[in-house]
């Protein structure tokens, strides 16, 4: 006798249970092939940024070997790193070369320059590694990323120059020192705000405590750009 159950709510033997899904089925990938940057930019200041930066990222693509990764390292790592430091050497002094000529140019002073302007692009790497470390939860890598990197400008970029500058002229190098005294109290002024900051909130990183330093910071621009235009 045939079913009066039409054909189409026949269920399959074995009921839901036999419906499987293969789990290793390849996914389709998306409109435009493998090839779709994931990680192109979106807004045009994305894209100027990176037409901006193509050119170095092909010429460090080329000339640092690729170093892997933390779990798997290449045996050209050192080299790698030999190579970024050559870098980062070349680019810091045209750097400074540029800073230098635009300052002759718009009649911008070294100070204004070198506590600002050359400030930022040499501090802009420590600050993304102490935001990354601090978005860990790695507070103390933070704040002694800050204090080491500071440390080592003020003892090793300054004094080994100046060293090997006395040893080669066999006489002192000559510095200004007039303009470089507001700085100096300011960078005396943060060490002791920072520290006394922690010691106030229990040695932790607070809204408030940058709050403070961020507005003292503002408060030396200001007072560099006083002193050079005033």
């Amino acid at each position: 006798r045939p079913s009066s159950t039409p054909a189409s709510e026949h269920k399959p033997e074995g009921g839901d249970g036999d419906r499987k899904i293969d789990m290793n089925v390849e996914k389709v990938p998306p409109a435009g092939g493998e090839g779709d940057d994931l990680d192109a930019p979106v807004t045009v200041i994305g894209w100027v940024i990176k037409c901006l930066s193509f050119p170095l990222e092909f010429v460090f693509t080329w000339t640092i070997p690729d170093s892997g990764t933390a779990a798997q390292p290449t045996n050209k790592y050192m080299f790698s790193f030999f190579c970024a430091c050559l870098w980062i050497a070349g680019l810091s002094w045209l750097m400074v070369k540029f800073a230098t000529g635009i300052g002759c140019i718009i009649g911008v002073g070294p100070v204004l320059l070198g506590t600002v302007f050359l400030a930022l692009g040499t501090s802009i790497p420590d600050c993304m590694s102490t935001a990354i470390a601090a978005r860990k939860g790695e507070g103390a890598i933070a704040v002694s990323n800050t204090l080491g990197s500071n440390i080592f400008d003020m003892q090793i970029a300054i004094g080994l120059p100046w060293f090997i500058f006395s040893l080669v002229e066999g006489e002192p190098y000559p510095l200004r020192h007039g303009p470089l005294a507001g700085p100096i109290v300011f960078l005396l002024l943060s060490g002791l705000v920072l520290h006394f900051g922690l010691s106030l909130f229990g040695w932790k990183l607070r809204r408030r405590l940058g709050f403070v330093l961020n507005s003292l910071y503002l408060i030396f621009i200001i007072y560099v750009f006083c002193e050079e235009f005033a």
